[in-house]
């Protein structure tokens, strides 16, 4: 039995890891190894520590948290004496459609949206607005709608911030696979001084929209495909 409980730990693919009294990291399984490239331990244990129940015992935190590319919608926090308390991060999986719709394409030169958009959601007077642009790229081909769509929710993130950073660029060595189809991608960053916590709603309809999106403490990152 012991045995058969370790197994479905280390093959979970949600991050599981006990610490001492300390802080210090004393177990964890595979799943926690990818997520400490994002995260350190340390700020896991704080989260455990914050969230953990005032008596001895289990319980079990719903909300949206995300760490690097990597989102959660639970937590598990459970300790049975001072010496130890252990943490489970509960993944949200993404189904992400790989099938588009050709004739709703059209070649589109990415800036112009961005200004359209950014002109029609903020204040530009309200937000100062700093941008970093990539001018080695192209018309890309997609569908100006959903795209639009899903820019306009990420500019409504940051209405009411006082600074706001873009960065355009076409992200090196990562490519999304659409249609069996390597495909490469466009990265989009917002970077404010506001803390934007993970919007669940928008994740998902970025998704189903052949969209990428990721929170970050104070920064958001849209990636499309290009070259379909």
């Amino acid at each position: 039995m012991q045995k058969l409980c370790e197994g479905f730990k280390d093959n979970s693919i949600n991050p599981f890891m006990i610490f001492n009294s300390n802080g210090s990291l004393e177990e964890y399984n595979q799943a926690s190894e990818f997520l400490f490239n994002d995260i350190l331990p340390k700020e896991l244990y704080e989260l455990a520590v914050s969230y953990a129940s005032k008596n001895y015992g289990y319980t079990t935190h719903y909300f949206s948290l995300s760490c690097g590319k990597t989102n959660f919608y639970a937590i598990l926090v459970g300790y049975e004496d001072d010496e130890h308390i252990g943490i489970e991060l509960y993944k949200t999986l993404e189904i992400k459609k790989t099938s588009i719709k050709k004739e709703n394409l059209q070649y589109v030169n990415i800036y112009s949206i961005l200004e359209i958009s950014k002109s029609t959601i903020l204040n530009i007077e309200k937000t100062k607005i700093s941008e970093q642009y990539d001018i080695s790229i192209p018309e890309i081909k997609i569908d100006i709608n959903n795209f639009m769509l899903i820019l306009n929710s990420c500019f409504e993130l940051f209405r009411d911030s006082d600074s706001l950073e873009i960065k355009t660029y076409i992200k090196v060595g990562e490519y999304l696979v659409l249609d069996n189809k390597k495909v490469n991608l466009i990265a989009i960053n917002f970077i404010s001084k506001d803390t934007h916590l993970l919007d669940a709603e928008l994740v998902n309809k970025a998704v189903n929209k052949n969209f990428n999106i990721f929170f970050n403490d104070n920064s958001v990152s849209l990636e499309l495909p290009m070259n379909l």
